[in-house]
């Protein structure tokens, strides 16, 4: 549906008021144990609802101010935004804070997530009240790829029939575009294959997942072959055939996922590998070892 190589994941929020009865347990930390467990594989990310956390207008990303880390430091999160022209500052028409409105800004720090209200939209340098006309505790919230996804976001106007507290939030994303449809289709955006994340708890079932049979048929041809005819061509063969056991254990073990990389950002190595030498300093390191 929305041509992109990933899918877009929704998180429907609601935290009970922070001096509530039914305000039990951690609920921010609840949330990103399960942000965590789904932003590993996936880039576009939203969390809306009522946080029932009162932010005002403190930065919901970490600033680098000294002049000596100027230049050290490449958020590509903000850059995203800037590349497309979404406000890195919000406004917000409510200027006080809570207890919860700090631990919220530390979740969207800790996590590169970027508030939309004041930000985006119909919105954008506003920051609209959502609860009784008198607070902003309504928020949607995503990653810095799924804002560039969001074609408005406004604060549409209280309706008894669904709050009488509340007002709805409204966001649209254009992603059908004939030219973003057509960019992807030129194959400007290539999906590739990537193993997660290696996992130490798992390494027993990652050396029970490595092919025996390939590797003692690599091994039986190490064995028997003559040094005089190693060239780099049967080492690169070798080393490939060595990686593929590896990666195929790996992927049975840690499972994969699908990563789109702009195909004009890929560098491409085109330098020899380090084996590619001439013969004699080939053998040289063969005898060694």
């Amino acid at each position: 549906m929305f041509h992109l190589c990933q899918d877009i994941i929704f998180g429907i929020v609601y935290i009970p008021p922070e001096n509530s009865s039914y305000c039990i347990g951690d609920p921010f930390n609840e949330i990103e144990h399960e942000l965590l467990m789904f932003s590993s594989d996936h880039s576009y990310i939203c969390l809306l609802g009522d946080f029932n956390a009162r932010t005002g207008e403190d930065l919901d990303f970490t600033e680098v101010t000294y002049d000596e880390f100027s230049g050290m430091f490449v958020d590509v999160s903000l850059n995203t935004l800037a590349s497309s022209n979404i406000n890195i500052s919000r406004k917000s028409m409510d200027e006080k804070k809570n207890n919860f409105g700090n631990i919220f800004l530390q979740l969207c720090r800790a996590n590169n997530l970027f508030i939309c209200n004041g930000r985006i939209g119909d919105d954008k340098d506003k920051g609209q009240f959502t609860c009784k006309n008198v607070s902003v505790v309504d928020y949607v919230i995503g990653s810095a790829n799924f804002l560039t996804l969001l074609q408005n976001f406004s604060i549409l106007e209280t309706s008894k029939l669904f709050s009488d507290a509340h007002t709805p939030l409204s966001l649209s994303m254009c992603i059908y575009e004939n030219e973003k449809r057509n960019h992807f289709k030129k194959g400007n955006f290539t999906p590739t294959e990537e193993v997660k994340k290696w996992d130490i708890e798992n390494l027993d079932t990652f050396i029970e997942n490595i092919d025996k049979t390939h590797t003692d048929i690599i091994l039986t041809e190490l064995e028997s072959v003559n040094i005089e005819d190693v060239n780099h061509n049967c080492v690169n063969n070798i080393v490939k055939r060595t990686c593929d056991i590896l990666v195929d254990a790996a992927k049975t073990t840690f499972g994969t996922y699908m990563k789109c990389d702009k195909q004009n950002n890929v560098r491409i190595n085109t330098s020899k590998p380090w084996f590619d030498e001439d013969c004699k300093t080939a053998r040289k390191k063969f005898k060694k070892i």
